[in-house]
């Protein structure tokens, strides 16, 4: 009898799961790993738009909570932030700003977290940034983003940054110069479809374990002068599509750009029509070099 009704359980359970009345754990994808996230949102440009409807969201009742408050068209951060809370208020038009209060203190895990936010300022300025780790698309597709305050953001632990400002098509201009970026892995698309960016400012920037910067800035087609001679390019193994279609670039100054472990950089320079030397049948890796050596980036000393 026993066995009978083991087998009579097995098969109800069985069919329960066919018809989705039970979850198959064995398919469930744990939405805190977060090097499962990586890879499937941000290995490939440009960043995989589905995946952005399919994260769940906080019911907007439940998000007034003690880490999110909302005031008039302003929203304020404050003690431990729960990255679902504030996640909730995205694609949220009454939201025009977002601040941290001084008491807030952000999540290891910042990845999207102002993902499709409708926002016009953001200002992080006084968080308690820290114990910051992954900055993957945090404020991919910001769209209506003017004012970024990232002064005080504190990036020493940050491993990935990942589409961190892609699709951030308002902003004008960008200051990242306080950023420790000494531990960064992933600069894929950093900056990809920011099409009115003038000024972006990586004076700074420690490049020395990047691996990728696959579409780093692509897209951004309203630069004129780009400084990146701060990049140590050493271990770097893709530039696939780095300057793709940055229109107006005349000049890309670097100090020394060491390309000695490159792989792949296919369209690295295609659309880049402004630079000098240009010709639309070289735009790989191999143009990586000092324009009066006929390539395409201008050496300073």
């Amino acid at each position: 009898m026993s066995k009978i009704f083991k087998r009579i359980t097995a098969v109800f359970l069985a069919f329960l799961i066919m018809f989705g009345a039970v979850p198959n754990i064995t398919e469930w994808t744990p939405m805190n790993d977060v090097s499962m996230i990586v890879e499937a949102n941000y290995s490939e440009p440009p960043y995989d738009t589905a995946v952005d409807t399919i994260k769940p969201t906080v019911p907007e009742f439940l998000a007034q909570s003690p880490s999110v408050e909302l005031s008039g068209d302003t929203l304020t951060l404050k003690g431990n932030v729960v990255k679902a809370d504030v996640q909730a208020y995205a694609n949220n038009s009454n939201v025009k700003k977002v601040v941290a209060a001084t008491n807030a203190v952000l999540p290891a895990d910042c990845s999207d977290m102002f993902n499709n936010f409708k926002a016009v300022s953001i200002d992080l300025s006084k968080a308690d940034s820290s114990s910051v780790t992954w900055t993957n698309g945090m404020f991919y597709s910001c769209k209506n983003l003017t004012e970024l305050n990232l002064s005080g953001f504190n990036t020493s632990k940050v491993v990935s940054m990942s589409y961190m400002f892609s699709y951030c098509n308002s902003l004008k201009s960008i200051d990242l110069s306080s950023f420790n970026t000494f531990k960064v892995s992933k600069m894929d698309g950093l900056f990809y479809n920011c099409f009115n960016l003038t000024s972006i400012d990586i004076r700074n920037f420690n490049t020395s374990n990047v691996t990728s910067m696959n579409t780093m800035f692509g897209h951004c087609e309203s630069l004129v002068t780009l400084n990146i001679t701060s990049f140590n390019t050493t271990k770097v193994n893709d530039m696939s599509g780095m300057f793709y279609k940055c229109k107006k670039v005349e000049t890309i100054l670097i100090n020394e750009f060491n390309i000695s472990s490159v792989t792949e950089s296919s369209n690295m320079f295609y659309r880049c029509e402004a630079l000098q030397n240009y010709n639309s049948s070289k735009i790989d890796v191999a143009m990586a070099k000092d324009k009066n050596q006929g390539g395409y980036l201008t050496v300073v000393s």
